[in-house]
């Protein structure tokens, strides 16, 4: 190759080079490369003021869950009383009474006003503090936390509850209304058999609709256990047989 093409080319060589050089970063200077992406100004990026976390958007708390129903206080036919064993066999009426309350509607229920007691003026607070009921649930409140010699759990302590053992009255209250009641024995055509709980039929509560001759039987069901007595407390009962249905009269 002639001198005078090689010393052309070495030339062009160098300027490539040096455009090269003046191209790349200086790790003196400590800047980003070049391929870095931007740092959103909604992310806060370094030398920015942190973010604030608050209850909502605006500072606002958030509100109840959407679709959430709130808890109503309950009118008469709301909450109902389903099931009630006032005369234990397996264990004293003092640890084996107990009484099932079910909501029937389609929203929570707010039972904190709700007495309970054969008359008003002697009736006790169902609870001491806030007590929801959702729909359909169903609640059981015993003398003491044995579940009437059931095994099932009691979600209200009510100690100072008493039921006759023969005859008897319990009914619900909110103030002065009264929601539901039960009268039983021979007085009431609702006779009470030892071991067995009285229980409404599903048909006077669960469908909306009421039996004519009021629906109430000694329950069918055998508790689970060794126990022996009978009902079916914090669920659902077993439809009465139609010729132990008795009147339950209020």
């Amino acid at each position: 190759m002639p001198a005078r093409q090689t010393t052309l080319l070495l030339t062009l060589l160098a300027l490539g080079l040096t455009a090269v050089a003046l191209a790349a970063p200086d790790p003196a200077v400590g800047g980003p490369p070049p391929s870095a992406a931007p740092v959103s100004e909604d992310a806060g990026g370094p030398g920015s003021p942190p973010l604030e976390e608050g209850p909502g958007d605006q500072g606002f708390p958030p509100g109840p869950a959407a679709g959430t129903p709130p808890a109503l206080p309950p009118g008469p036919g709301d909450l109902r009383l389903t099931e009630v064993m006032p005369d234990p066999a397996c264990v004293p009426d003092a640890e084996g009474e107990w009484i099932e309350l079910h909501n029937s509607t389609d929203h929570p229920l707010d039972l904190s006003g709700v007495l309970v007691g054969g008359k008003r003026d002697r009736a006790l607070p169902l609870a001491s503090g806030s007590l929801e009921l959702a729909p359909g649930a169903y609640l059981l409140a015993g003398r003491s936390e044995v579940g009437g010699a059931a095994g099932a759990p009691v979600d209200v302590v009510l100690p100072r509850m008493v039921l006759g053992n023969r005859n008897g009255r319990i009914a619900l209250w909110l103030r002065d209304v009264e929601i539901d009641a039960l009268a039983y024995g021979e007085d009431a055509g609702l006779d009470v058999v030892r071991g067995r709980a009285l229980a409404l039929d599903p048909a006077g509560h669960l469908n909306g609709g009421s039996v004519a001759d009021g629906g109430w039987c000694q329950a069918p069901t055998r508790l689970r256990g060794p126990c022996g007595d009978h009902g079916s407390p914090g669920r659902a009962s077993v439809p009465c047989p139609r010729r132990a249905r008795g009147a339950g009269r209020r």
